[in-house]
């Protein structure tokens, strides 16, 4: 299949507004203008990255950089897989996502190491081993630069950002299962902005399905994949991943889809919501902050699911049938 600049465009029916973000409604416990433990540097960068993701040299380059975070990526590497040269590509992947690529990295891995030393029991040296740093100084210097504060300043910080449990967490914990996902193939489109506009991707995703894949989206099995905290990252800057099962789809696939690295992590904490979307962080706090402590449990080195019942781009603004599934060791 060819790809041309007119697939860039959205298809036909996609020209919808993202939804305002309102910050007196319930809405806003999904946005943060200001992340409270996020960076307290700003870092000069040509724009935000598209909302959705359709330049397919930098879907691959993305995602094979996702799949091996720690990683050592380099700029040749990468282009010559993606048949440029290094400066031709290093002129793309900026122009689409604008940032430079050493920037993307280093931002992926600091992002996630924030996650960490918010949440996890791992040392500080554990931390920065995963994040890909040779040395607890070599990690340390580079949180610093990204963040504007030392790790282990950030760290009793950020702690104290999490609000603790509220009686409906606390319920909602009551209900969440220890269960095991059937690990299968998964084909995606890759959006960026905040939570509050997630019911907006996946009406976009449905409309792309119709349109490059001829597909009617009613039939597929979805999930949303979560990689970003929205306590830390920039609300321009969050992934939210609208994937579906693969019934079988050729190895080619039009832009801007693509298949998605697949997971090797299977046993999750599962809790089914109906709910309108607004209430999803609040099934993941259950899970994150009171489920885990009560069973002495530790998340994977995965991303976060959710997994939709039912079509979600039919129940925009309504009540959601879907699961969060949260990838455990």
């Amino acid at each position: 299949m060819t790809h041309s600049a007119a697939d860039d465009k959205p298809p036909p029916h996609a020209d919808r507004r993202m939804l305002p973000a309102d910050p007196t409604s319930e809405e806003a416990r999904l946005r943060y203008e200001m992340p409270p433990a996020g960076p307290r540097v700003q870092h000069v960068r040509r724009h935000l990255p598209p909302t959705l993701l359709a330049e397919p040299r930098v879907i691959k380059a993305v995602r094979r950089i996702e799949q091996d975070l720690p990683h050592d990526h380099h700029l040749a590497e990468l282009a010559r897989a993606n048949g440029l040269s290094p400066f031709h590509f290093h002129r793309l992947f900026a122009e689409v996502m604008g940032e430079a690529l050493s920037g993307f990295i280093r931002r992926q891995r600091l992002d996630a190491a924030a996650i960490r030393l918010a949440a996890s029991e791992l040392s500080m040296l554990e931390i920065g081993t995963v994040a890909g740093y040779g040395s607890l100084a070599a990690f340390s210097r580079a949180f610093q630069r990204q963040f504007g504060v030392a790790p282990t300043v950030y760290q009793p910080a950020a702690r104290a950002a999490v609000r603790p449990p509220v009686p409906e967490q606390l319920a909602m914990a009551d209900r969440v299962r220890l269960e095991r996902w059937e690990i299968r193939p998964l084909v995606g489109l890759r959006f960026h902005g905040g939570y509050d506009q997630a019911e907006c991707y996946w009406a976009r995703f449905a409309d792309e399905v119709r349109l490059r894949l001829g597909l009617d989206p009613d039939t597929l099995e979805c999930y949303a994949l979560i990689r970003d905290n929205p306590l830390i990252t920039p609300q321009g800057l969050i992934r939210y991943d609208c994937c579906f099962a693969d019934p079988g789809l050729p190895e080619e696939l039009p832009a801007p889809f693509a298949r998605l690295p697949p997971m090797q992590i299977s046993r999750c904490a599962t809790l089914l919501l109906e709910a309108p979307y607004r209430k999803v962080f609040a099934a993941y706090r259950a899970i994150a902050n009171v489920w885990t402590a009560r069973h002495g449990e530790h998340f994977a080195e995965a991303p976060a699911m959710e997994r939709y019942h039912a079509p979600p781009w039919r129940r925009m603004g309504q009540v959601q049938s879907f699961s969060i599934m949260v990838m455990l060791i």
